[in-house]
């Protein structure tokens, strides 16, 4: 063989091998690179479903004690009436009796209404005067327990939210990550306890009396004074009772005041601006957290966008919300829930909501302002959509 055939053989020889080693190059590095992107895609999806946990925790808890709101609403007015009751019909029976009963006594028998006139008089008073000032004190003090628990939970309802969403958005093994990493801190703003702008649901604690979307406490269950009035079957002594009532003005089916000064609970006009939790999760410690400040440091911007810490950030938001009643919401209403909606991080209000009510009572929760802070400043805040 000539040494012309030779050199072609080595020189293909060589060529094939380095064509060989850049193939392996060239697959190691797209191996690299995917397991890098696999790195990030994983990091980022369990951060951002911890924030969104977090957020739907904390709204989902908001509902919840709108809920309970509505309902001691709805326990307000069906005691309002029983209270009107217990604290009026001794009055109205004595009154009764003396307008009505004791001019036909006078007359019998010639008066129809005599016999149970006696009855009611030698029974029906003497018994229904023994046990009204229990009654009336057991009456008054679930009207007074109601009022002091509705009051409760417009403060305690953020704090219980904030709870939640601090215990749902670092749950293991849901969001740990391999080894050390995964979610290390989670929380849901507003946080309650720095301003009290911060802490609330929006409520307001009105009189019984004043009417809100043409309601009122005092005499939205009006007719449920009859049921309090019927005696044991006997029409007759009902009939008494009720027409004691009028006679004495506290009728409250006919528009009487209502003598219960107990306040009941309404969303306050600024309710709104408390309807969103801003759910986030911070990993502290990400699996390619070099690779992360690698790519940031590519960015070209001035000054180079950096996240020195090389922290994920994942973020989510909820709104709490009246379910069949959108954009009528009240709490004569209890079908309160709670759902994921877009941030929207454009508006600086939203932003104010998080960087001002942050508190101190999550862990973590200032660092999670920290980081938050530090990508408001690579101008990112119109992709935070979710």
């Amino acid at each position: 063989m000539s040494n012309g055939g030779r050199c072609r053989r080595s020189t293909a020889h060589g060529s094939i091998l380095i064509l060989t080693l850049f193939a392996v190059g060239m697959f190691a590095g797209a191996f690299l690179y995917l397991s890098v992107i696999g790195s990030r895609s994983a990091e980022t999806t369990r951060a951002r479903t911890a924030a969104d946990a977090a957020a739907l925790a904390a709204a989902t808890v908001k509902a919840r004690t709108l809920n309970y709101e509505a309902f001691i609403l709805l326990a307000d007015t069906v005691l309002l009436p029983l209270g009107q009751v217990s604290q009026n019909i001794s009055n109205a029976q004595q009154t009764f009796y003396a307008t009505v009963c004791v001019p036909c006594i006078s007359a019998c028998p010639f008066c129809a209404l005599c016999s149970p006139c006696i009855q009611y008089g030698s029974q029906q008073i003497p018994t229904t005067a023994a046990a009204r000032p229990g009654v009336d004190r057991t009456v008054t003090e679930w009207l007074d327990g109601l009022e002091m628990m509705a009051e409760a939970l417009d403060s305690v309802g953020p704090y219980w939210a904030e709870q939640q969403a601090v215990l749902v958005g670092t749950a293991r093994p849901s969001y740990a990550g391999p080894e050390s990493h995964g979610v290390t801190f989670a929380a849901s703003f507003p946080l309650p306890d720095k301003y009290p702008q911060c802490g609330s649901l929006g409520i307001e604690m009105i009189p019984n009396t004043e009417k809100v979307q043409g309601r009122d406490a005092c005499h939205d269950r009006a007719y449920y004074e009859y049921a309090y009035l019927f005696n044991k079957g006997n029409l007759i002594f009902t009939g008494f009772n009720t027409a004691g009532m009028g006679m004495i003005g506290k009728l409250l089916s006919t528009g009487a005041a209502c003598d219960k000064a107990n306040k009941v609970p309404k969303l306050g006009d600024n309710w709104k601006q408390f309807r969103y939790s801003r759910g986030m999760a911070l990993e502290m410690d990400p699996n390619d957290d070099w690779q992360q400040a690698y790519l940031e440091a590519l960015r070209e911007t001035t000054p180079p966008p950096t996240l020195g810490t090389g922290w994920l950030l994942g973020m989510g938001c909820a709104e709490h919300y009246s379910q069949h009643h959108y954009g009528e919401e009240s709490l004569w209403h209890m079908d309160w829930r709670a759902r994921l909606v877009p941030c929207n991080y454009e508006d600086p209000a939203n932003v104010r909501q998080v960087l001002q009510c942050g508190g101190t009572s999550a862990p973590g929760a200032s660092m999670i302002q920290t980081q938050f802070q530090r990508q408001l400043q690579l101008d990112i805040a119109k992709h935070w959509k979710w």
